[in-house]
């Protein structure tokens, strides 16, 4: 065990205060830099994660406008040919309305 010397002017219970006060300080100082250490190290982690979430969304959204573009093409290369394909069949006339017949004969 070590002794404690009182300072000049100091009575020995200011100076195991004074020891006390040191001490908690260092375990303060400690544990805030820890902190704000891991709170730094999270925030990377979270800020380069949510920048891969945002290529991916980019990428998949590129993804899809290609997919929907190459069926436009593929559906507008397609509908000519269709339409060369199919006669049109003839229009029918169309039949009168009950009602209406109903109407001018009452």
């Amino acid at each position: 065990m070590s002794t404690i010397t009182p300072g000049p002017g100091k009575s020995r219970a200011e100076t195991k205060l004074d020891i006390t006060d040191r001490t908690s300080q260092a375990i303060i100082d400690a544990e805030t830099g820890s902190r704000e250490a891991k709170t730094e190290r999270l925030r990377i982690a979270r800020e380069k994660r949510e920048a891969q979430e945002e290529r991916a969304a980019q990428i998949a959204a590129a993804a899809t406008k290609t997919v929907k573009s190459r069926k436009k093409a593929a559906t507008a290369k397609a509908a000519p040919a269709k339409a060369a394909a199919k006669p049109k069949a003839a229009a029918k006339p169309k039949a009168p309305a009950k009602k209406a017949a109903a109407k001018k004969a009452g």
